[in-house]
C-alpha cells in the first residue's frame, strides 16, 4: 500500500510538473510571438516614415542652406539662433526635421481644412524655433504652444523631439494642428472668436491628429476614412454646438474666379492650376485657366 501511494504521488508530481512546463512554454511562446509583432511593427512604422519623407524630399523645394523648405502650401525656416540652442548641425537630419514638419502641416491643411472648407490663398510660413528662442521673442503671458504672426505662425520645439527624425513627434504635431486651426478660424471671425471656442476646438483638433496623422498612424485611405467617421460620430456634440464654424457653406472663402471668354460666367478655379482645362458650369464649353499666380 505505502508503494502504490508513493508510486501515485509520483504520478501526480510528474503531472504537475508536465502541466506547469507547458505553462510556463505557452508564455514563452506568446512572450515571444509579442516582442516579434512589436519589432515587426517598429520596423513597419519606421519604413513607412522614410518612405513619407523621401516622398516629402522629392516634392518639396530646398531653398537657400537647407534651413528652409518649401511644401505646396508652407514654407518651414528655422533660424540659426534655434540651430545653435538645439545643439542641430546643418545636415540631412536637419533637413529631415523640416520635410516632417512640412509633412504634418500639408496633413494639417487636408484634415483641418476639411473640416474648415477654408485655406490661406499664399504659402504660410512657418518659424521652427527652439523654446529658449521662442521665450525671448514673445510676449511671456503669451501661449506657449505657438504664436500666430503676419507671415504665418511661430511653433517652440524641445531638444527631444528633435534627437531622432524618425520620432514621434507628438508634441510637434499637436502645436501645428492647433496653429493651423486657430490661424484658419481667426482670419475667417477676428476678435469674434473667444478663447473658449478656440479651446475647444483646438482640443477637438490635437485628438483628430493623434487618431488621423498619417505619422504616427500608417492606414490606407479606407481605414482613415472609418476613423474619420467613428470620430465625428465620438465627437457629435462638439460639431453641433459649433456648426456654425464648421460649416462648410459658410467658411467657403478665398475663392478664385475667371470669366468664361464664351459667356461671361464666373468660373471656380480654386484648386486648379494654370493651364488646365476646365468645364465651364454655364455653357459646357472647355476653356484654358488662366490668371493664377504661379507658385
Amino acid at each position: 500500500m505505502q508503494f502504490l501511494e508513493i508510486n501515485r504521488r509520483g504520478r501526480i508530481n510528474i503531472r504537475n510538473s508536465l502541466i506547469l512546463s507547458f505553462f510556463l512554454a505557452l508564455v514563452a511562446v506568446v512572450t515571444l510571438s509579442k516582442l516579434c509583432l512589436g519589432a515587426d511593427g517598429a520596423k513597419g512604422i519606421r519604413s513607412h516614415r522614410q518612405q513619407l519623407l523621401k516622398e516629402m524630399r522629392e516634392n518639396c523645394v530646398r531653398i537657400a542652406d537647407g534651413t528652409i523648405w518649401e511644401s505646396k502650401h508652407f514654407r518651414a525656416r528655422i533660424l540659426a539662433p534655434s540651430i545653435k540652442n538645439l545643439d542641430l548641425k546643418k545636415d540631412k537630419n536637419l533637413e529631415d526635421l523640416l520635410l516632417r514638419i512640412l509633412l504634418i502641416c500639408e496633413e494639417a491643411y487636408q484634415e483641418v481644412g476639411r473640416d474648415f472648407n477654408k485655406y490661406p490663398p499664399y504659402k504660410l510660413e512657418v518659424v521652427c524655433k527652439s523654446k529658449k528662442r521662442y521665450d525671448m521673442d514673445i510676449d511671456p503671458r503669451g501661449s506657449y504652444v505657438f504664436t500666430l504672426t503676419r507671415d504665418g505662425l511661430d511653433i517652440p520645439f524641445i531638444a527631444e523631439e528633435l534627437m531622432s527624425p524618425l520620432n514621434d513627434f507628438s508634441q510637434g504635431i499637436k502645436s501645428i494642428y492647433v496653429g493651423y486651426t486657430t490661424f484658419i478660424l481667426t482670419q475667417r471671425y477676428g476678435l469674434e472668436l473667444n478663447s473658449k471656442i478656440t479651446k475647444d476646438i483646438g482640443s477637438y483638433e490635437v485628438l483628430k491628429a493623434g487618431k488621423l496623422s498619417d505619422w504616427l498612424n500608417p492606414m490606407t485611405e479606407e481605414q482613415k476614412r472609418k476613423k474619420l467617421e467613428d470620430f465625428e460620430k465620438e465627437n457629435e456634440e462638439l460639431l453641433n454646438k459649433y456648426s456654425k464654424y464648421f460649416a462648410p457653406e459658410v467658411l467657403q472663402i478665398f475663392k478664385e474666379t475667371m470669366t468664361c471668354k464664351w459667356c461671361g460666367a464666373r468660373i471656380d478655379i480654386t484648386d486648379k492650376r494654370e493651364g488646365d482645362d476646365i468645364e465651364c458650369p454655364a455653357c459646357g464649353t472647355y476653356v484654358k485657366v488662366k490668371g493664377k499666380k504661379k507658385e
